[in-house]
């Protein structure tokens, strides 16, 4: 989803969109520059301001950049010689960035619950012990004994693996960054948010952050 804004000298713009709370910054450009000097562009957080490029007449009018950040408190406004820049990026939808909602999560509940009891209806020859053993190994993310699918383990795993590399480099995240940085492998049906509440001893989540244990 695009996005574009026009920043005017003394004013400040924040990117909104109800699909995404992520947008990523793409270029920066000086619009028909009438003043001379320095344009500093700057990402306010409500307690800071970052200089994000500079901009000036007929040196650097034009600045590529790569930023993700999120939407919920994030503003841009600029400094320094009076001219308007025109800021084009695009929005991370929060489906493919993997935020959940309750009923996505009401629906992952009762597929998993599906899942269960068709493997019970497999494992008839099972005494009542090991069927019960089972099925709590199955709620809890964990395998069972009657696993017969290690490829799908091998799959979460590596899966884990990565999303733990992602988090001890660069720390505390927004759910929606890390589903857009860390993609999840094709044929692993779950949503981000669900994969990581299994796994409650690795990953912390609050809110819309992730963080490790």
């Amino acid at each position: 989803m695009l996005y574009g804004a026009i920043i005017e000298p003394g004013k400040s713009v924040t990117p909104k969109n109800e699909l995404s709370s992520v947008v990523h910054i793409s270029q920066l450009c000086l619009d028909e520059p009438s003043e001379n000097g320095k344009t500093y562009v700057q990402i306010n957080d409500g307690e800071t301001l970052f200089n994000l490029c500079v901009l000036e007449k007929d040196v650097n009018e034009m600045a590529t950049v790569d930023v993700f950040f999120s939407t919920n408190s994030i503003s841009l406004t600029t400094k320094g010689a009076k001219n308007n820049v025109h800021v084009v990026g695009y929005f991370e939808p929060d489906e493919a960035g993997g935020l959940i909602s309750d009923s996505d999560e009401f629906e992952d509940e009762e597929d998993d619950e599906a899942e269960v009891d068709q493997d019970d209806d497999d494992d008839d020859d099972f005494d009542e012990g090991s069927e019960d053993e089972e099925k709590s190994s199955k709620r809890k993310g964990g395998k069972g004994k009657n696993d017969k699918n290690p490829k799908k383990h091998k799959v979460e795993d590596d899966y884990e693996k990565s999303l733990c590399d992602y988090l001890k480099k660069n720390g505390k995240t927004t759910l929606a960054l890390l589903g857009s940085k860390v993609k999840k492998p094709v044929g692993l049906n779950v949503k981000i948010g669900q994969f990581l509440k299994e796994r409650s001893n690795i990953f912390k989540v609050n809110g819309d952050s992730v963080s490790l244990v």
